[in-house]
């Protein structure tokens, strides 16, 4: 089978080592032969604290050297950025999502799924470890995934720590940190 490429998607704001975590137990799937990291432009749900430019920054910080890559685009909804990406890319994609997400409630599911293979993550164990996948029944369909994601780390506990002067290292990559503090992120003076 072809390996294809992983697609993960966020608002990253901060990116940290949960999404570390999960971005390197992506990319180790058999199926996958790169992860892409993409940062959520304008993100429908929820706004961002942080500029894209700076959450494009701490996500190629907190990603690099993990079989993955960083994907800047401007567009707003996914089955845009991936129509965008396919240009760019051969073989197939794969898109992870948190399975607490519905995309049949997202701008054209049948252009995303048409476009992309959508894997739900399940967010707690349930004993069933991804190695025993097996694609093929799956192809037409969407599927889950479980993984033993154990990181109780989220970014909004990280912006509330760094808001309040609390030390973020070992949460988050170093550079990361170091943007943050530097940039003057989360209610913090530019330093």
């Amino acid at each position: 089978m072809e390996k294809g490429i992983g697609i993960l998607g966020g608002t990253f704001d901060p990116p940290h080592n949960g999404h570390l975590f999960l971005a390197s137990t992506l990319s180790s799937l058999p199926f996958i032969g790169q992860l892409v990291i993409i940062p959520t432009f304008k993100p429908r749900y929820k706004d961002p604290i942080s500029s894209y430019t700076a959450r494009c920054c701490m996500s190629k910080a907190t990603f690099e050297n993990y079989r993955t890559s960083v994907f800047e685009s401007t567009k707003s909804y996914i089955f845009e950025q991936l129509a965008e990406l396919k240009e760019d890319v051969k073989g197939p994609l794969y898109l992870f999502v948190g399975d607490d997400w519905d995309i049949n409630s997202w701008k054209n599911p049948d252009q995303i799924r048409k476009l992309a293979k959508v894997i739900y993550i399940r967010r707690q164990f349930s004993g069933k470890l991804y190695e025993d996948i097996k694609l093929e029944p799956f192809m037409h369909k969407d599927f889950i995934i479980n993984l033993p994601i154990t990181l109780d780390i989220s970014s909004t506990k990280i912006r509330y720590m760094a808001q309040r002067g609390m030390p973020i290292e070992g949460l988050v990559h170093p550079d990361v940190a170091l943007i943050i503090k530097t940039r003057g992120l989360y209610g913090l003076p530019k330093a």
